[in-house]
């Protein structure tokens, strides 16, 4: 076997680098370099992202098995710090599961936005929190829902429920049931909540004290759930006094532009990277 194959860790110019093989003779596998300042859950960054290992040199490998890739971390490791870089491998057979309200079902280019993770937009415009349970008449369950074998998930929805006057305590129990019945039939599947997002709509109309309720309940009982991460985009979307950051909001001032959905993408795609690489199939 050739050496070249094996990952090498390695000193440089005072930064640890991390040298080893990305194939591209099977499209069905995928592998990324991580790094981590202290090896806790959550903590480990990946390519391409902020703070996350930095590419020094990308080497064709003979026989179209792949490139070498070396990597360096972010900063130098002097005396008394610590550095880790590891490669992570996923062969995910599936695509992750995106349910919701029309902060969903708008992404028009999630696909894109969302790469490399492949992702399957099932969200619905205009849906409430009650209309994605099992016992719904929308039928949503059972053809967006249970249809679907996914490696992943991410959920939106109780906007409409906030703007209809829905008391909080409601919409927070109906999404507590939605991930419950999803675990059930998907035991081993990482979910992300995502947030209920303060669009200028919503603080016109005196409801941001009702969006932060059920956005803190959902943020406490996600912390309780280690299949779970609760996900808020809101700090790119509007600024500390809930004001819409110019250029993410459409003139209906609830739905987002192309600007917002590449906003959120900053803060979803590398939790979401995290859990998908995880999924081994």
């Amino acid at each position: 076997v050739s050496q070249s194959r094996y990952p090498v860790l390695s000193p440089s110019n005072g930064y640890l680098t991390y040298t080893y093989l990305r194939r591209t003779n099977d499209t069905s596998v995928s592998v990324r370099a991580e790094y981590s300042s202290n090896l806790l859950p959550g903590g480990w960054i990946p390519e391409t992202v902020s703070n996350g290992p930095v590419a020094m040199a990308t080497n064709l490998v003979n026989g179209n098995e792949g490139v070498r890739v070396t990597v360096r971390s972010p900063q130098p490791i002097s005396a008394g710090s610590k550095g880790f870089l590891r490669a992570v491998v996923a062969q995910p057979t599936n695509s992750v599961l995106v349910v919701g309200s029309s902060i969903m079902a708008y992404w028009t280019n999630i696909a894109t936005d969302l790469a490399p993770v492949p992702v399957l937009n099932k969200g619905f415009a205009g849906s409430t929190t009650p209309q994605w349970l099992s016992n719904s008449s929308t039928g949503y369950w059972a053809s967006r829902v249970v249809s679907q074998t996914n490696s992943a998930l991410i959920y939106y929805c109780g906007s409409n429920d906030v703007g209809a006057g829905t008391p909080t305590a409601t919409i927070v129990a109906n999404t507590i049931a939605f991930f419950q019945g999803f675990w059930a039939r998907n035991p081993d599947t990482p979910a992300i909540y995502l947030a209920i997002q303060k669009a200028l709509t919503r603080k016109t109309s005196g409801q941001i004290p009702n969006v932060n309720e059920v956005n803190n309940q959902m943020k406490d009982w996600i912390a309780t759930q280690p299949r779970a991460r609760y996900v808020d985009c809101n700090p790119v979307l509007v600024d500390t006094n809930d004001t819409a950051i110019p250029g993410m909001f459409l003139s209906d001032n609830l739905h987002l532009t192309l600007a917002g959905y590449a906003a959120m993408t900053t803060v979803i795609l590398p939790v979401l990277q995290e859990m998908w690489y995880y999924q081994v199939k």
